[in-house]
């Protein structure tokens, strides 16, 4: 599920909470509308966070070296051989450890 996906549906569900409440309680506990009140922050903040770019993480040289060297493989001949799925899939684990 993609990151906007996500604050969808958490903006979906705090409509549907704050109108229940809304329906069920209005006016009477200042606790509950206290409680109203915190959702739609909480709504507010979500749709600003939706609104917002986050920064892309890339791979310093470092990393891409490292990654790179732990590709390489000895096959039970003692041969050597670069192993460019093992190579691909750390890539996207490691962008994907920095770009949460």
């Amino acid at each position: 599920m993609k990151y906007e996906e996500a604050l969808q549906i958490a903006i979906e569900e705090l409509d549907e909470k704050i109108k229940v409440l809304s329906d069920t309680f209005q006016g009477h506990s200042a606790r509950i509308e206290t409680y109203i009140y915190d959702l739609s922050m909480a709504r507010k903040a979500l749709i600003q966070a939706s609104g917002e770019k986050r920064e892309w993480v890339g791979l310093t040289q470092e990393e891409l070296q490292d990654l790179c060297v732990k590709s390489y493989h000895t096959d039970n001949a003692g041969e050597t051989h670069f192993d460019r799925s093992y190579f691909a899939d750390a890539i996207e684990a490691k962008l994907k450890e920095k770009n949460r």
